[in-house]
């Protein structure tokens, strides 16, 4: 699962662009990504990269949601940004592969 602040448009920053380069870089692993927003539910858009399970509305109304569903078994934790690692660390449940944060410094666009 990747847990970003905003479904990533690689036309915006460098941040979107990592998430989607590091999702393909998943997927080239065998990972079936999910990805899921924490700002943005419910948004429309479609999401960049192939192949990738966008959870959104109706079904997941939360990042916690997506997270805590005893459906949902994850391998790999993605959580883009101190801020949305401060959020959702603790809700992460063991045991896990491993558990990603980054700071990506994000550029304003040009």
């Amino acid at each position: 699962m990747v847990i970003d602040n905003a479904l990533p448009d690689g036309q915006r920053n460098a941040g979107s662009e990592a998430i989607l380069s590091h999702s393909r870089a998943l997927q080239t692993l065998g990972y079936q990504v999910t990805f899921i927003t924490v700002d943005e539910m419910g948004t429309q858009a479609p999401f960049l990269a192939p192949d990738v399970i966008f959870c959104n509305l109706p079904f997941y109304n939360s990042a916690k949601k997506g997270l805590t569903c005893p459906a949902n078994s994850y391998h790999v934790v993605y959580l883009q940004g101190e801020h949305v690692a401060s959020r959702y660390v603790t809700l992460i449940r063991q045991p896990l592969h491993r558990i990603k944060q980054t700071i990506t410094p994000l550029l304003p666009s040009e």
